[in-house]
């Protein structure tokens, strides 16, 4: 049975979100929930290309920042844009969907717009199910990294 571009970003944006719940102890690290719920936006705001700047450029100065909290930050932006090249199926990283954005002509942008934003959407929902991943400073994530159950 064949399955309809809807149903292939969804099962693609379940198996991102399910991977990254998996890391994150079983929540959702609550800077990607941040950003995913925001992504549709700023597509349809900023643009595509625009966009998916803004989540490379954060990601990297948050790794060249160095602190702890920089390095969530800069995780969560670059796993964001990998996932969504990922489920889009356009390459496996965020750069490689930049280029491919850069490079496309005008109608396979608006293609590649629009199944972004059916993406993203995906993405949303799917994070909506899992809770999010408890802050490393609180005294639930503190109790969470020491292995004690809560």
């Amino acid at each position: 049975m064949t399955k309809t571009r809807s149903q292939q970003l969804a099962l693609a944006a379940r198996e991102r979100v399910a991977q990254r719940a998996g890391t994150a102890g079983g929540g959702i690290a609550r800077r990607y929930r941040s950003r995913v719920a925001h992504l549709a936006i700023w597509i349809r705001e900023n643009g595509l290309l625009q966009t998916l700047a803004f989540l490379q450029d954060k990601a990297k100065a948050a790794k060249m920042e160095g602190t702890a909290g920089a390095a969530a930050k800069s995780s969560a932006d670059g796993q964001l844009l990998d996932d969504l090249a990922e489920v889009l199926k356009r390459g496996d990283s965020g750069e490689h969907l930049i280029r491919t954005a850069e490079s496309a002509d005008a109608t396979a942008y608006r293609l590649l717009v629009r199944d972004a934003i059916a993406a993203c959407l995906w993405l949303k929902r799917c994070c909506e199910h899992y809770p999010a991943a408890p802050a490393p400073g609180t005294a639930e994530g503190n109790a969470k990294d020491a292995g004690s159950p809560s």
